[in-house]
């Protein structure tokens, strides 16, 4: 894809964890931030949060783009205090997740994509378990029918101006006896962080949190979050 792009002019944006990598050696613009698989959610937000603030600056739309880098310097200690505060949780929303067949993944706003990801690259990749992922503003037309006592339902809140549409999901679940199950960035706290950054990073924050609920999924399920049936085993 890199040379297709390359051959045909395009200018090439490379968002890489690895410098030493074929994308990070042929970009024309490359973007490194070193990490594990294990954060890697988190980085590709940032990194794309990092892009669209600097066209935003270019286009001369923010004010403030220097004072909301000078935020994220502190992000890697802000996702080590965010993990360090669900793991007294985190074992518990594994079992949730570990028992029940099968759940409605829904959010809303940049919330989505994060809540898209773990439902269909986490749960049903990487551990087997059937979800049906739902924007939470088509969550009333048809899914919400399959909700009843005993279904459960997990909603990924965060703090951007779409949050109400996350809580009028959370308001009928909960009215109907759902298994609602509620991961809210709201509920962890940071050092020195303004609401703005707070609700562009949400989806990080989410990933981040995210990231030790699966770790303790694979244990008590016993099944390693790398275990494939299929994906780069078989040809597809």
């Amino acid at each position: 894809m890199l040379e297709m792009a390359r051959a045909r002019g395009s200018i090439v944006i490379a968002l890489v964890g690895e410098e030493a990598s074929p994308l990070g050696r042929g970009g024309d613009h490359v973007m490194v931030n070193n990490v594990t698989d294990a954060s890697s959610s988190e980085s590709f937000y940032i990194q794309s949060l990092l892009i669209a603030l600097s066209l935003l600056r270019h286009r001369g739309e923010i004010a403030n783009y220097d004072a909301l880098l000078t935020e994220m310097l502190s992000l890697p200690k802000q996702f080590v205090r965010l993990k360090a505060a669900m793991e007294p949780r985190a074992a518990e929303y594994a079992r949730r997740l570990a028992n029940h067949e099968y759940h409605l993944v829904t959010a809303s706003g940049n919330a989505w994509p994060e809540a898209c990801a773990y439902g269909m690259c986490t749960l049903e990749e990487m551990q087997w378990i059937r979800t049906r992922p739902i924007h939470a503003s088509d969550f009333f037309h048809g899914t919400f029918e399959l909700v009843e006592p005993g279904v459960s339902v997990l909603l990924l809140k965060g703090e951007d101006e779409m949050r109400p549409l996350a809580e009028r999901v959370e308001r009928f679940v909960t009215s109907v006896g759902g298994a609602l199950t509620v991961i809210d960035t709201a509920d962890y706290a940071t050092l020195g962080l303004s609401n703005e950054l707070r609700a562009f990073i949400s989806p990080a924050f989410l990933a981040t949190l995210l990231e030790r609920i699966s770790a303790h999924l694979e244990v008590l399920r016993d099944h390693p979050l790398t275990t494939r049936r299929y994906y780069r085993r078989v040809q597809y």
